[in-house]
């Protein structure tokens, strides 16, 4: 998604999941926007992938885009917390290989997780958080925030961003130094907030290139 030509926030979908955007941090979305003045909001769907493999891109789609006012989060009028929340379930990131699922602590949900990963050039890292309560979710990677999403219901949410590992020098995330290829890298999930279940998910697995790995 751009703003005024510039890229600011993705979105990967997984059907069975309502997902919002993530903010990638480099470009918050929000500065591009001012008070009185127009500004064109792009979409663009970069291609249509199953994990391992490539998918067949939906010919036709609905998008929605809405802009408000942001306030303090312990300002926002929260709905109703149901007397029974819904369990978050892990998707294909972390239960293809190459994926790992982190549960939040029973006992502390704002309590940081953490997982490990290999660094490889050539591969795709994707990230995700699945929710269910209101809640501020952060991902970094090695201490830099590379993805953040506020959650002000108690529907059960879940996504996150992805990126390419290249050998050219290129950061995949903004912020993030260049890590060397078989390098261990420690991902941390965090949550302000949070007051029920979360879990976070990472996979690291090779690039799909012409519909192969």
């Amino acid at each position: 998604m751009a703003a005024r030509g510039t890229p600011h926030a993705s979105l990967n979908c997984v059907a069975d999941l309502h997902q919002d955007a993530y903010e990638t941090g480099q470009n918050p979305l929000g500065e591009a926007l001012v008070v009185g003045e127009k500004a064109t909001i792009a979409y663009r769907v970069t291609g249509a992938q199953e994990m391992a493999r490539k998918a067949a891109v939906p010919k036709q789609g609905t998008v929605f885009f809405a802009v408000a006012e942001r306030v303090p989060f312990t300002e926002y009028p929260m709905p109703p917390r149901p007397d029974k929340l819904k369990e978050p379930m892990p998707d294909a990131i972390g239960t293809d290989p190459g994926g790992q699922v982190v549960h939040s602590d029973p006992a502390d949900p704002e309590q940081r997780m953490t997982a490990t990963m290999v660094w490889r050039y050539g591969s795709k890292l994707a990230l995700s958080v699945a929710t269910t309560t209101s809640g501020i979710y952060g991902i970094e990677i090695d201490g830099v925030p590379v993805a953040t999403r506020e959650v002000y219901d108690y529907r059960g949410a879940g996504g996150g961003p992805s990126c390419d590992i290249t050998d050219d020098g290129h950061h995949c995330f903004g912020g993030l130094r260049r890590f060397a290829d078989g390098q261990t890298v420690t991902v941390t999930f965090t949550a302000r907030y949070a007051t029920g279940p979360w879990l976070g998910q990472v996979r690291i697995a090779p690039a799909v290139r012409n519909g192969r790995g």
